[in-house]
This record gives structure tokens, sequence and C-alpha cells, in this order.
């Protein structure tokens, strides 16, 4: 099952250049950000995000953007 990453939009700059480099875990590389808006966001309020979705290749045995 894809793995959804997501973090509050950046004041200025991309997604991509401001993706915690602590999301680049098992293996995914930085790419495949687009923003969203999520409902967790502002304390619950809601408000724009950016996101991705992970997958497992079990043939590379490393994650990437779906």
């Amino acid at each position: 099952a894809p793995v959804v990453q997501e973090f509050g939009t950046p004041a200025s700059g991309t997604c991509v250049d401001a993706a915690p480099a602590t999301l680049n875990w098992g293996g995914a590389s930085s790419g495949g950000w687009s923003e969203s808006w999520a409902q967790w966001m502002n304390g619950g309020r809601g408000g724009a995000v950016c996101t991705r979705s992970l997958v497992y290749s079990t043939s590379s045995g490393r994650w990437g953007a779906a």
C-alpha cells in the first residue's frame, strides 16, 4: 500500500526545495511532491500542504514516488 507523506507548504520556494531530508527514507529520492490541502494543518483548521505517495519496490528494495 502507498505511504502518504505531507508537510506544510513553504512560505517561498517549491515543495521539492523545502522537503525535509527526514522524509527521504528507505531510498526515496526528494522528488514527487505536489501541492494539496489537508485537514491536519493549522491545528485541524486545514491548509496548504506538500504531498507525495511512496510505494515500495520489492525488486529494488527501495521506496519511490508513486
